[in-house]
């Protein structure tokens, strides 16, 4: 059944088990439609979307419409997805953790070659093994939660509560055309989603963050930045088909001064003071105290500034405690 207005597309609270008891005039009092069965399902703009078969009222047929499957009691739904399950020739359930590694790696490779000419760069990754439609969605499923990573990290979770992300959903009307994505906002659902510590081995690096990439002199560093993106889109030539992306960007920072320099083309958030602060704040929080930067007090720099000064640049840096907070002004 559904809430008012009648079933025409719109989206409300759907039942299908109480057709002919009292209890379904009460309900249809209240605004309630007798749905007849479930069609079809589908991904929708915010997760599945359930083709439903109206019940005809007082002698009036409606045309099936598509609902939001949080719309659907429990009943019905168990029902409609136990037989497609039935109909199945064969059931495999996916595990997709190997497709979380591949992707990491993917990423950690990327970021280890923007190593060999210290610029920041900016990255566009397909994934190969995230082409078929139902490994992508859930996929995304996955990523909306980035607080999970945590645990996967081995890390302890605490009370960590696990909020789903936006899901972005697009659809172009000159070729009809869609496109899902997740972006994460956050430098610690960046980190928790790279760890890049669990497969870099000899390199030294925290979360999103490398910081032994080439100039052993400066120890320079590279992190991750902010937009970074999940997505994918249809290919209308090819059923169940999809292009797989992410996006990212990869910031270098100067393990003399300091100083982060986002990818020079990028628009959009890195530009964005509030945006880079962020990234700013992560790297001051994450770089080791044995590090250079840590030991001249590169952390102890106001907020939104990111270079040491000339005169601590060039110290030892062998003892921070003695340099004055007046001097990293």
């Amino acid at each position: 059944m559904i809430n008012p207005p009648p079933p025409n597309g719109t989206h409300g609270s759907l039942n299908s088990r109480q057709q002919n008891t009292p209890l379904l005039h009460r309900r249809q009092f209240e605004g309630f439609w007798g749905i007849h069965k479930i069609l079809n399902h589908r991904w929708g703009s915010d997760g599945w979307e359930l083709l439903i078969e109206w019940e005809p009222t007082r002698g009036k047929a409606w045309e099936p419409s598509w609902e939001f499957q949080k719309d659907v009691t429990d009943d019905i739904l168990d029902e409609y997805f136990n037989e497609l399950q039935l109909s199945e020739s064969v059931v495999v359930e996916t595990d997709l953790r190997p497709l979380v590694q591949l992707t990491r790696r993917r990423i950690a490779q990327q970021v280890a070659v923007s190593k060999t000419q210290c610029r920041p760069r900016m990255h566009e990754l397909s994934i190969d093994g995230l082409q078929l439609y139902n490994l992508a969605i859930n996929f995304l499923e996955i990523v909306r939660t980035p607080t999970k990573f945590y645990k996967w990290m081995g890390g302890e979770q605490g009370d960590v509560k696990h909020r789903k992300l936006k899901l972005i959903y697009t659809k172009d009307p000159s070729d009809g055309v869609e496109t899902w994505q997740v972006n994460y906002t956050k430098m610690q659902h960046v980190a928790a989603f790279a760890a890049f510590h669990t497969f870099l081995g000899a390199k030294k690096a925290v979360g999103a963050m490398r910081f032994d990439i080439g100039r052993t002199s400066n120890i320079d560093y590279a992190c991750l930045g902010l937009p970074f993106v999940f997505k994918f889109s249809t290919k209308p030539c090819c059923p169940g088909v999809v292009d797989f992306k992410v996006e990212f960007i990869v910031c270098h920072g100067n393990g003399k001064f300091g100083t982060l320099t986002p990818p020079h083309l990028l628009k959009g958030m890195m530009r964005d003071p509030v945006e880079f602060n962020r990234v700013l704040s992560y790297v001051k929080n994450a770089i080791p105290r044995s590090h250079i930067l840590a030991r001249k007090g590169f952390a102890r720099l106001p907020a939104g500034q990111d270079t040491l000064p000339s005169h601590v640049a060039v110290s030892d840096g062998e003892d921070s405690s003695e340099v004055d907070s007046s001097d990293l002004e």
